[in-house]
């Protein structure tokens, strides 16, 4: 490495905040050709960044000074409390109560300090980071417990037995009696793959097993993929389109008041003399017609 190169990778080094004996460590060189460096090839900028570094270190100095003011004890209850969200076992857990009365008591205290709430806090976005969850991940789950096979987990089926007897095995002719008896057996869990194993029961000498939903994994997989061919969808849509619309018809229908009925006509009995006109004209179709 030659000396123009040193000094170019040294003035890096000093503008992140290394000391003159630090780079004169690393670059095999005496203090004194680092301040010739300095003085001979390296800008302002330099030593107005080395400034800045030194007040950054100052500010997180300061930080951590702040955050130092919780105890061990309390540091260990803001711990335990983002993992469980559970703050009577929290206060447990980190010895700041031995009874679970007084801990449900200290950890209401605790919460509302500031600084807890400012450590916690913390630790939340520290967790988050440190998750990196997409939706590949998600599928590649679902795809595991759509594959699962119960066959892998559980082997069942029939074997012989030996009939028992207080006395011992049971013997015909001299030879021992056995009897074909059903059994269901559990996987060794070290050789299969127990991520979408969701329950799993013993009661006296039965086990039960209980896997991941499949529908449940089917469900996503289907919204993510589109599964479903559009011209199906499109039918369900009209058909769906079709009830709703018979439903808004029928509300309507139910909406509209029934009309009012029309006054039946009442005929009046007519007791008067009938006009002359009318009598003339009788006389006279009555002459005509003789």
């Amino acid at each position: 490495m030659s000396d123009v190169k040193k000094y170019e990778l040294a003035e890096r080094d000093y503008k992140d905040g290394m000391k003159y004996a630090d780079i004169a460590k690393k670059y095999g060189v005496s203090l004194s050709a680092v301040k010739t460096w300095k003085r001979r090839y390296w800008s302002d900028v330099a030593t107005a960044n080395k400034k800045v570094a030194k007040k950054t270190k100052v500010a997180d100095r300061k930080n951590d000074d702040t955050q130092t003011e919780l105890t061990p004890a309390e540091q260990v209850f803001c711990s335990c409390y983002v993992e469980k969200w559970n703050g009577t076992q929290a206060a447990l857990k980190s010895g700041i109560a031995s009874t679970k009365k007084s801990a449900a008591k200290k950890a209401c205290e605790l919460l509302k300090r500031p600084e807890i709430q400012k450590e916690i806090k913390h630790l939340k976005n520290v967790i988050r980071e440190g998750i990196k969850v997409d939706i590949n991940d998600l599928l590649k789950y679902c795809l595991k417990i759509i594959g699962a096979d119960i066959g892998d987990y559980v082997k069942w089926g029939q074997r012989e037995e030996i009939v028992m007897s207080s006395f011992g095995p049971v013997k015909v002719d001299g030879k021992i009696l056995k009897k074909p008896v059903n059994y269901v057996d559990l996987v060794d869990s070290e050789l299969i793959d127990t991520s979408v194993v969701s329950e799993i029961k013993m009661n006296k000498d039965i086990a039960s097993i209980k896997l991941a939903d499949k529908k449940w994994a089917w469900e996503i997989v289907m919204k993510y993929f589109d599964l479903v061919p559009n011209v199906y969808q499109r039918e369900m849509d009209n058909k769906r389109l079709d009830i709703e619309q018979e439903k808004l018809n029928i509300s309507k229908i139910k909406s509209v008041p029934p009309p009012i009925p029309a006054e039946p006509l009442v005929l009046q009995p007519f007791y008067g003399k009938p006009p002359e006109d009318n009598a003339d004209n009788t006389e006279g179709e009555e002459n005509g017609g003789s």
